[in-house]
């Protein structure tokens, strides 16, 4: 017949009850062998019934937890400690751990492990805080042992937790106050041995926080014109805490004790932050930083409140009534030693001021003269014989007219004596006259000093040269119209002439016209050759235009390599024409910039007053526009604005409009070019042209929508659908009867310059199964070149992948070949233009035969693009270029075609 514990569970008699006696068991068992069984039952129903009396009336908590982490057993006192009931331990065997208060949690869990792990000692005590059901906080001596049969194996452990808050709030408070009066000592000794108040101020938070073992501590100054608090010193709280809770305004919008105390001129003491209705605003801030209570105490200075010192706590009630009047002796001895402070101060500052008044005659850089009442000289400085030449002995006795200049009628002195009369003081700008005779400006103070009976007795001149001023007024004057790089008019003295050319222009029924120049590739040239180089040909061509334009003619710097010429009295176009025929022919000859050759060209728009324009904005964009047209034109060149410009601006932006959804209707599509063997005419690539195919505008040339694509922003993601898409061309061809060895896709610079390139294109790879070996990315020379180390970084990292690469338009920028022979490359493209012409152009020949060599010299192929003819193609076999690219071996096309001719000569 089993047996039940007073809380209903099955007892074992082999496994004995703590609640038992030590010798139960075998009395029972020997009441059993003698088949004495009613006996035997109420033995143990009179022990078990002992130990129901014993638990329930025990003022502690007892436990037994069985080896698997169970209670066996919990005694009703649990529900008086915690607010839960034995049933809930008994249901829940985590329930204690969810109870113990989060400070105390690794604690107990070490504890409760070790437990686990039998590594307990006989006997276990630990105090440790609980948060009962009603949300109060409880501390708990628990203590604790291990329970083991006679055999030794490990029956579970016994426990018993009692109620200690008392006494731990006694202890607290015990040791709090023990402390405190440790802070009050501390912070006495800083202030007798302190000398200013930062120091102090200093001190003062760190005794509190690591002696007095508050949360923070706060010493906060009043900006009295700001009508805030800032925070002098702190320890304890984080800089970010200090700031939103210390700098708030004396207001009711942002309260808290620190202005409280401040604004009342007494102490607040706030021991439940979260039930204070005065400092609301503040709670957040508070609980935030984990402070539980807080108590603030006014500085004073002179009886008046000038700051406060705040101290925080992290627990509720901290700041009992011995604490807060040891605080307030503390308090008070700070506001003695600002006081102290003050009074050293202000003695400070008095001596001081004696020092310098005995040094500022002396020292000052300033002239100063002093003279009686009838302007007789009595004394001047070191500086008034510096500036006038005059040595004190020449002009004691004297009056200032000896440094008249004569520059002033004696109007101007008549006024100057009625100002100093009136009101004591005269201040201007005067001319004066050198010991040396030179005349120069000066400015001049005069103050009347005058006696208790308010009558003058002498008057203070204080003087200094202001001929620097003056100067840098006019420099300043100077940049204000003209551009610091050229010393040309700029934008704004452009426009008032432009202005007045205009209203002249129309009174007189007169013409004039608005040359808008551009050089041509600057940015190259800066990006090639560097800023410096940049800034200095800017110089020397605007120099050069300086002396060919008219002296009643404007010339002006607009900004990088923008220039505008103002004709006036200009009787028809052919004199614009002509003004710009002779600008460009001032870029026939290269330009010397230090030991480097500079060849430039230049783009000119012009604009007519009145036909194209009858104010200064107009005639200027439409001079630009027209200089635009001429770059499109092929530079270097002039051009007349025509209304068509304008509609072609507006068709522009239309072709913009139209380019941001391109993409998303599916507009774009790839032609493809073959690339040849020169020799046996082998399909050895194809290269990937993108073609834009709009429902209003046809088939739009990339050389109409990248620069566009580019400008908005749109390359890198259409760049991307250019690579993903020739990738999974290219695995399209391997899958059927066309082997197309290599496909080669041209990159833009922003993608060199901006997105994850390395990222992209192994992504691309990974997603259409092409491999590296039979992709080739191409980059353009000048774009290369602006990269310089960030390009070979990200044309490095292209190569490890196994991708080939390829220099497009070679020859068309400005190579560095110190940069071109560290680059990972493969092979150089020689750009169409050279090609074009080699039977008509030695040039061409040349340079063509140049770039094959460097090629071979450095080890890379050499591919020709725009081969066009079998005579151009016999040449480059000749000089050893082995790929070909062009009209000769075929169109771009689109994939089925290219698949169909290929396919069939395959």
């Amino acid at each position: 017949m089993p047996h039940y514990s007073p809380c209903g569970h099955a007892l074992d008699p082999d496994s004995p009850s703590p609640f038992a006696s030590r010798d139960i068991w075998p009395r029972i068992l020997d009441l059993l062998q003698r088949g004495e069984t009613e006996s035997a039952k109420r033995v143990l129903e009179d022990c078990i019934e002992l130990n129901r009396i014993l638990a329930n009336t025990a003022p502690d908590w007892e436990y037994w937890l069985a080896p698997d982490n169970r209670y066996i057993y919990v005694s009703p006192s649990c529900a008086t400690l915690t607010g839960y009931t034995a049933d809930e331990f008994l249901a829940d065997a985590d329930l204690m751990r969810q109870i113990v208060h989060p400070d105390d949690l690794e604690t107990y869990s070490n504890h409760h492990h070790a437990a686990l792990e039998h590594a307990l000692l006989d006997q276990e005590m630990l105090d440790f805080r609980i948060v009962t059901k009603s949300g109060e906080v409880r501390w708990i001596t628990h203590v604790c042992c291990a329970i083991h049969r006679a055999d030794g194996t490990y029956l579970g452990q016994r426990g018993v937790n009692r109620d200690s808050t008392q006494r731990k709030s006694a202890e607290l408070a015990l040791q709090r106050i023990t402390r405190m009066y440790a802070t009050l000592s501390d912070s006495n000794q800083c202030i007798v041995r302190s000398s200013d108040e930062a120091n102090l101020f200093a001190d003062i938070c760190r005794i509190a926080v690591q002696v007095g073992g508050l949360k923070g501590c706060v010493v906060s100054m009043l900006d009295p014109a700001l009508g805030v608090v800032h925070p002098a010193a702190y320890q304890g709280l984080d800089t970010a805490c200090i700031a939103n809770m210390e700098a708030s305004l004396l207001g009711p919008e942002k309260i808290s004790p620190t202005s409280l105390s401040i604004r009342d001129g007494v102490r607040y003491i706030c021991n439940d932050i979260g039930a204070d209705p005065e400092t609301c605003g503040w709670k957040a801030t508070a609980e935030l930083a984990g402070i539980g209570s807080c108590a603030s105490y006014p500085l004073l200075r002179g009886n008046r409140p000038v700051g406060a010192v705040s101290f925080y706590a992290g627990e509720p009630d901290y700041f009992s009534p011995d604490i807060a009047q040891l605080l307030d002796e503390m308090a008070m001895d700070l506001s003695f030693a600002l006081d102290n402070f003050e009074r050293e101060r202000q003695r400070l500052e008095s001596l001081e001021k004696l020092r310098q008044t005995a040094r500022v005659f002396e020292s000052t850089a300033e002239g100063v003269m002093i003279t009686d009442n009838q302007t007789r000289i009595l004394a001047v400085n070191r500086a008034f014989t510096r500036l006038t030449g005059f040595e004190e002995a020449e002009v004691l006795g004297h009056t200032p007219a000896l440094l008249h200049s004569g520059q002033q009628d004696p109007a101007f002195y008549q006024v100057m004596w009625q100002g100093l009369t009136k009101t004591g003081m005269w201040q201007g700008e005067i001319w004066n006259r050198r010991k040396n005779g030179e005349i120069y400006p000066e400015w001049l103070t005069i103050s009347s000093i005058k006696n208790d009976a308010g009558l003058t007795t002498h008057y203070v001149g204080v003087f200094s040269d202001i001929s620097n001023v003056k100067r840098a007024q006019e420099a300043q004057e100077f940049l204000a119209y003209h551009d610091p790089l050229t010393g040309l008019p700029n934008r704004s003295l452009l426009r008032a002439r432009l202005e007045h050319s205009i209203q002249q222009a129309d009174r007189d029924k007169r013409s004039s016209a608005v040359l808008f120049l551009d050089l041509d590739r600057f940015k190259d040239i800066n990006d090639s050759l560097g800023h410096t180089v940049g800034d200095e040909l800017l110089r020397l061509v605007a120099g050069k235009m300086s002396k060919l334009v008219r002296i009643g003619d404007t010339l002006a710097r607009l900004g990088g390599d923008e220039f505008v010429i103002l004709v006036e009295d200009s009787a028809a176009p052919e004199q614009a024409a002509t003004v710009a025929s002779k600008l460009l022919a001032l870029f026939d000859e290269p330009i010397m910039v230090g030991s480097s050759e500079i060849f430039v060209t230049a783009s000119i728009g012009i604009s007519l007053f009145p036909d194209d324009g009858a104010d200064v904005d107009t005639l200027i964009r439409n001079a630009d526009l027209a200089m635009y047209q001429a770059k499109a034109k092929g530079r270097n060149t002039y051009q007349f604005y025509e209304a068509e410009m304008t509609r072609h601006i507006l068709e522009r932006t239309g072709l913009e409009n139209a380019l941001r959804g391109a993409l998303g209707r599916k507009e774009f599509m790839l032609f493809y070019q073959p690339q040849v063997d020169i020799e046996t005419g082998a399909l050895l690539g194809v290269e990937a042209l993108i073609r834009w195919r709009h429902p209003e505008f046809g088939l739009v040339s990339p050389a109409r929508f990248i620069p566009a694509a580019e400008e908005i922003g749109l390359i890198g993601e259409i760049g991307a659908w250019v690579l993903h898409e020739a990738c999974r061309q290219a695995m399209d061809w391997k899958n059927t009867d066309l082997d197309v060895p290599c496909i080669s896709v041209n990159l833009s610079v922003r993608q060199l310059e901006r997105e994850p390139l390395l990222e992209l294109v192994a992504r691309i790879l990974n997603d259409t199964g092409l491999t590296s070996d039979n992709l080739e990315l191409e980059v353009t020379e000048s774009m290369i070149m602006r990269q310089t180390d960030n390009a070979i970084s990200v044309l490095n990292g292209l190569r490890d992948m196994g991708i080939r690469l390829a220099v497009d338009d070679f020859g068309t920028g400005y190579s560095s070949l110190s940069y071109l022979k560290r680059l990972p490359l493969n092979r150089l493209k020689i750009d169409q233009s050279f090609v074009r012409d080699l039977a008509m152009d030695d040039n061409d020949l040349a340079i063509v035969r140049a770039i094959i060599a460097l090629g071979k010299s450095l080890g890379l192929d050499v591919v020709a693009e725009g081969v066009e003819d079998r005579d151009q193609a016999a040449f480059l076999q000749r000089e050893g270029c082995r790929v070909a690219q062009g009209y000769l071996y075929g169109h771009p096309v689109n994939a089925d075609e290219l698949h169909r001719i290929w396919s069939r000569k395959s």
